[in-house]
């Protein structure tokens, strides 16, 4: 059998058809992966942007009324222990 002809048989066979069409449409149906961690990580960076914004918003109204910061060091020094 040449391999002209198996080819032929082989495009033929359900087992090729069945792998032609999932390569059609699975791309189609699934989204980019690429695309879904770009658009997590944007998400993520809204909101630590958010929470980073409302630090600092407190921290200066503080400043502005002459107050300290306060917290507990111990406290802080175990939680931020990378520091």
């Amino acid at each position: 059998m040449n391999a002209t002809l198996s080819f032929k048989n082989h495009e033929l066979s359900g087992c090729h058809k069945e792998a032609v069409e999932v390569m059609i449409t699975i791309p189609a149906t699934t989204p980019n992966i690429g695309e879904m961690l770009s658009t997590q990580h944007a998400l993520s960076k809204g909101e630590n942007r958010e929470a980073l914004h409302q630090i600092f918003t407190a921290i200066r109204f503080l400043c502005r009324q002459g107050l300290a910061l306060r917290g507990d060091v111990k406290r802080m020094a175990i939680s931020h222990s990378y520091w």
